[in-house]
């Protein structure tokens, strides 16, 4: 695979941690965060999960081309220092690139992050041998529990090897898949080089964990770490009352930083529960606590008397990881919009995320440009994919209307995108007016 100089190109830092890190690690990933400009599109940082007293960074530059021109600049050795400092010891130095963001992003988020290096050995030909293999090995990936997302890149410094970024739910979910369906092409990759394979927990640095909201955020929702959970269920009679105590315990909730309700316009029997946590191990934490049963209570007690819990459905997404770029991460929009436009779509079979990826990014495009010359759209549109399903994604945009959302996808130009859509995944529309409570 040749390198490409407008691809994602992360820098990867495996290194023995000094002891001004382990005092301090949030005083040199600020200073990393500041001198990087807008080159990096996020620092993570973590440890081997074999080995702890091993820490990696990674250091996602926006492409190749900006982190060579940013090594050119005055501001490059305040953005070098502090990744010295934080070494005790030269470090293992690495780049590659990547064409999905996307899934980079997913990948680097997981709760286990892999990071695999095939080392091709002498007389072996990579696009002839190597690079099938690996595409197909990320086809499979798609369809294997537990597996979030799999990215492959060329390394930058070393010709001979591939770099690859797999985040897995658990070592466990990882055995499993390499015992079983990914046997048989991992030993066809092993014949032809060396592997080696590391095995990750890593958090996104944010400005605000210990300060300030960075002056770079839209809203406070603007983070690549925010996930959005997505609960529906049908209710009868005077529902609100009974589910008033739960949403106040998930409001006060550790980690939730927004909830809001509401029933759609196409049903009125559904209510549309939208909860924005800092991180998905927030909400897994309100499920395993005491508390939790009250939040289960409302919500069975809004139930209509023939229905039973099992007819919640509930999505989690990170909108961030399919964002190309920090301006199109801020869901806040969406929400505070007077009508919120949700599209949940599954997709169709023999179809991929790639496939999907195209269509709503040409949509963004379009919506975008609209939104210039048209009030009453809040923009950005959001899309992204669900956790619980990766053949499940989620698109939010705000209206003032949505009659105003049919005026403007009855434009002639969106004919073809959107039947391209219709071609790609089953979908469910809804529009919500949103409160913050009921």
């Amino acid at each position: 695979m040749a390198i490409s100089e407008g691809s994602i190109a992360p820098e990867i830092i495996f290194f023995a941690p000094s002891k001004t890190l382990l005092e301090d690690p949030y005083r040199l990933l600020e200073a990393v965060d500041k001198h990087s400009g807008n080159s990096i599109l996020g620092t993570y940082y973590g440890t081997e999960v074999d080995n702890p007293s091993k820490w990696v960074w990674v250091l996602v530059w926006k492409s190749l081309s900006q982190h060579r021109d940013f090594m050119t600049h005055e501001a490059y050795v305040d953005l070098v220092l502090p990744v010295m400092e934080a070494m005790n010891g030269p470090g293992d130095i690495s780049q590659s690139e990547f064409e999905d963001f996307s899934d980079l992003q997913i990948a680097l988020s997981a709760p286990i992050t892999q990071f695999i290096f095939v080392n091709l050995r002498p007389l072996h030909d990579r696009a002839y041998e190597l690079e099938p293999l690996i595409t197909r090995l990320k086809k499979m990936a798609g369809t294997i529990a537990g597996c979030y997302a799999a990215c492959w890149g060329p390394c930058v410094e070393k010709d001979s090897v591939e770099v690859g970024i797999v985040g897995w739910r658990s070592i466990q979910d990882r055995d499993a898949a390499v015992a079983g369906p990914l046997a048989h092409i991992i030993a066809l990759i092993r014949e032809l080089g060396s592997v080696e394979v590391y095995y990750t927990t890593l958090d996104l640095y944010r400005h605000n964990r210990k300060h300030t909201h960075h002056p770079s955020c839209v809203s406070q929702y603007s983070t690549f770490m925010t996930v959005v959970e997505f609960a529906s269920w049908p209710v009868a009679g005077d529902w609100k009352t009974p589910l008033r105590p739960s949403l106040d315990v998930v409001r006060t909730w550790n980690g939730c930083t927004d909830l809001f309700i509401g029933v759609p316009e196409e049903d009125s029997q559904t209510a549309q529960l939208i909860v924005v946590w800092e991180t998905l191990e927030h909400h897994q934490a309100l499920i395993k606590a005491a508390k939790y049963p009250e939040v289960v209570s409302g919500i069975a007690a809004s139930l209509p008397p023939d229905s039973g819990l099992s007819s919640l459905v509930m999505y989690h997404v990170d909108f961030a990881a399919n964002a190309r770029s920090p301006s199109e991460v801020d869901v806040g929009p969406a929400f505070s919009a007077p009508i919120t436009e949700q599209v949940f779509m599954t997709l169709k079979e023999g179809k991929t995320k790639g496939d999907i990826a195209k269509v709503l990014n040409a949509i963004r495009d379009k919506i975008t440009e609209d939104s210039k010359t048209t009030d009453g759209i809040s923009t950005p549109m959001v899309w992204g994919q669900t956790v619980e399903d990766p053949k499940v994604f989620v698109l939010l945009i705000g209206w003032d209307s949505s009659q105003l959302h049919r005026d403007i996808v009855a434009q002639p130009k969106y004919k073809e995108v959107l039947s391209s859509l219709v071609e790609t995944v089953d979908i469910k529309m809804i529009h919500v007016p949103l409160k913050s409570n009921i």
